[in-house]
């Protein structure tokens, strides 16, 4: 090029060998998983195993009370909370579960399992303890 050239003065804004930004380094995290994922511990693992087992060995009873309680009352509101309350515990418990892996906090996923099952299971402890007194 000549040396009067327009593209060699240093202002020019064609002039791109000069005013190039560096390139950025790739930022770690921006994809939405966690550099380096949550542990679940042992007070998770205990959630978790007493979440699942509590739900499993609710089914059946809850089942089998939802039914008798639909031959006998009809859509009540112990109908509802027995049988799709069992079933929305357990769904929400499992989208808790999910969300808390996949933000790499399983621990809180494994105590909001076991939180549904206790929000659902606690009207009948407490009708229970209220027809013993």
């Amino acid at each position: 090029m000549a040396k009067d050239d327009p593209q060699d003065l240093p202002g020019n804004r064609t002039d791109t060998r000069r005013t190039a930004a560096p390139a950025q380094p790739e930022q770690p995290g921006i994809s939405g998983a966690p550099e380096r994922p949550g542990r679940l511990g042992w007070s998770g693992g205990i959630a978790l195993g007493l979440g699942i087992t509590c739900f499993l060995l609710t089914l059946l009873p809850a089942f089998a009370l939802f039914r008798l309680t639909l031959e006998i009352d009809g859509w009540t509101g112990a109908a509802v909370w027995m049988g799709p309350g069992w079933a929305a515990g357990l769904s929400l418990g499992i989208i808790l579960l999910v969300v808390g892996a996949r933000s790499g906090s399983p621990k809180m996923g494994a105590w909001g399992l076991l939180g549904m099952f206790l929000l659902w299971a606690a009207p009948w402890v407490l009708i229970a303890l209220g027809q013993q007194a």
